[in-house]
């Protein structure tokens, strides 16, 4: 329940709620545009302590607000105690200069203890102004407290640069051993603190998800990709500097378990995908089934050889290996580049927003939505620019046989997003049309005409 709807405009009315051990009021949401004051903080404390094995309360989500040292301390140990009756399930206090005040000691100081276990899943840090010399209290902590999956430390610049003294020497101790979701994206973390850092996990190998988006890992290259703990299984990478220096070599002789990689909004170019293309097509890289690479420069050359000699391949050598998902999207493929990926990544959902592809690339992709296509899903062309006429055109192909349910027909075509490109009557009139014969097909457009 969020502080502020119209029945709960008052932070007494939610504090009576938990004091009342209200069975509906599991989550308590205070927005950080509110006041929260000590005596409220001090009603929250006694709550938890006297609901005890009862407690419906599960989540506390208040970030944003300071804590004085004295109730981040009773607020962190009543949690502990009560996690002994019944675990929770979120923890997110505290504001911005959290790490500054000694704050997020004094918390860790209430949360941990040496003899008893918390038991807490997920545990929100992130834009709490930490710094690295907080980091030994998160890793004492997350080491200590097995029941810790999900920790959010995003947001907080210099907690990881450098991770280690030296800034780059090999970690030999585990890092975050039983954290399985980590957020550490934002951090200001360059190339020499990520590569400590994922010697640190590899060495625990129990993290699941790892983000290390809007980073600055790619001005200091090296094989991230490679150089992952094998467990990883979402492997996020967005905006993190990386160029064709960062693919040099990836993951050479190493079989990994990423199932998605996100690549968006980087530097890569046609030459990085050279190599990515050849980590595809092994069997390095068998359990990927989504890759996003929007956001990056690849042109025809790039889009290409990442379909053809990448997917395509690797399709050959195990049909079972597949990608599921492809984001192209503002990659500048062109309109070549689009036919390629439509007409060869045998992928569910293909991405090719914001492309430029005009109405001569719908005129072209026509001719291979016709009937619909045997393997996509999914295809998203916003955002480029064509006429009505054109997405007119391109939608009509799936008008072009008598019964769309014939069962003979492979069609697995089942949204397709056209927004962002011009529409009217003449689209309404065609969708309306082809939702008679194929209901369950999603168009996604525009909705600029108004019919009474």
């Amino acid at each position: 329940m969020v502080w502020g709807a119209p029945e709960l405009r008052s932070c007494a009315a939610l504090l009576e709620r938990v004091e009342k051990n209200d069975s509906s009021f599991e989550e308590l949401v205070i927005l950080s545009t509110k006041c929260v004051t000590q005596s409220d903080w001090e009603r929250l404390i006694q709550s938890i302590q006297k609901h005890g094995d009862t407690r419906t309360l599960k989540s506390i989500r208040a970030s944003g607000h300071s804590l004085k040292l004295p109730i981040a301390f009773q607020l962190g140990k009543a949690i502990h105690e009560s996690s002994q009756h019944a675990p929770w399930r979120l923890l997110a206090v505290g504001d911005c200069q959290m790490g500054e005040s000694d704050g997020l000691e004094t918390l860790v100081a209430g949360l941990d203890s040496p003899s008893e276990t918390l038991r807490l899943h997920e545990l929100d840090l992130s834009y709490k102004g930490l710094t690295r010399a907080n980091l030994g209290a998160v890793l004492q902590l997350t080491t200590r407290c097995n029941q810790i999956k999900n920790l959010d430390l995003s947001r907080n610049p210099g907690l990881f640069s450098p991770l280690l003294e030296d800034g780059g020497s090999d970690t030999s101790s585990q890092l975050f051993p039983y954290i399985q979701n980590l957020n550490l994206s934002a951090n200001d973390m360059d190339g020499n603190s990520a590569r400590s850092l994922l010697k640190g996990l590899s060495q625990s190998n129990s993290c699941h998800n790892l983000n290390l988006s809007e980073n600055l890992i790619g001005t200091q290259p090296f094989d991230v990709i490679g150089a992952c703990p094998t467990s990883i299984r979402e492997l996020h990478l967005a905006n993190c500097f990386l160029d064709d220096a960062s693919f040099a070599s990836i993951a050479q002789e190493k079989t990994l378990c990423i199932e998605s990689l996100d690549l968006s909004n980087n530097q890569l170019t046609s030459k990085s995908i050279v190599n990515l293309a050849s980590w595809l097509s092994s069997g390095h890289s068998s359990m990927l089934r989504s890759l996003n690479v929007s956001g990056n420069t690849l042109g025809l050359s790039g889009v290409t050889t990442l379909v053809l000699d990448g997917l395509v391949q690797r399709i050959h050598k195990d049909p079972q290996s597949r990608l599921r998902s492809l984001d192209l999207s503002q990659t500048q493929c062109g309109v070549q580049g689009a036919i390629i990926a439509v007409e060869n990544s045998r992928v569910d959902s293909l991405r090719l927003f914001d492309n430029q592809l005009g109405d001569p690339g719908f005129e072209a992709l026509a001719p291979f939505l016709v009937n619909g296509n045997e393997t996509l899903e999914t295809l998203d062309l916003a955002g480029n620019g064509a006429s009505e006429a054109a997405v007119v055109g391109l939608l009509r192909g799936l008008l072009c046989v008598d019964d769309l349910k014939n069962e003979n027909i492979s069609s697995k075509l089942k949204t397709i997003i056209v927004g962002g490109n011009s529409g009217g009557m003449e689209l309404e009139s065609l969708v309306h049309e082809i939702h008679k014969l194929r209901p369950d097909l999603d168009i996604a457009r525009d909705r600029n005409v108004v019919r009474s």
